[in-house]
């Protein structure tokens, strides 16, 4: 039996894994965004597009609340992982979120900065952001 056990691990896919960023500065997630915006996800769906292996992913639309670097559309199309391992940000309709992308790319994962917006500290950010685009210093800690 343990045989067995082990026989079966071994032919198994590996599904352990972990979403691993790169940790940017605020600084440096700001300036690697063409696209930043703030957005309440309107519809989404899940879809399983083949250039990501079979990983399913969710592909939905947000609604443009306020434009904060470079131009979206009113109605944007985004694509990321479910969450999780797969460095997704978990989506909800009716929720808002921030956005950072890079121009003619629907997809956002935590790694680029884009996060549901839940909080005080988000709010804060947020007008972190908009203090380094328009003056180009950071305030406040990070």
């Amino acid at each position: 039996m343990k045989q067995f056990s082990l026989l079966m691990l071994l032919l198994l896919p590996g599904y352990g894994y972990a979403c691993s960023c790169v940790d940017l500065s605020l600084k440096g997630t700001v300036e690697g965004a063409d696209i930043i915006y703030i957005g309440e996800l309107k519809s989404a769906e899940l879809v399983y597009p083949e250039s990501y292996d079979g990983w399913h992913q969710v592909q939905g639309h947000l609604q443009v609340k306020d434009r904060i670097k470079g131009y979206a559309p009113d109605i944007d199309l985004i694509q990321t992982g479910t969450g999780g391992g797969d460095c997704g940000v978990m989506m909800t309709i009716g929720r808002e979120y921030l956005i950072f992308k890079r121009e003619n790319d629907i997809r956002i994962g935590i790694c680029d900065g884009s996060k549901q917006i839940d909080s005080h500290r988000d709010t804060a950010r947020i007008e972190r952001i908009k203090h380094y685009i328009q003056n180009g210093s950071i305030t406040g800690n990070e």
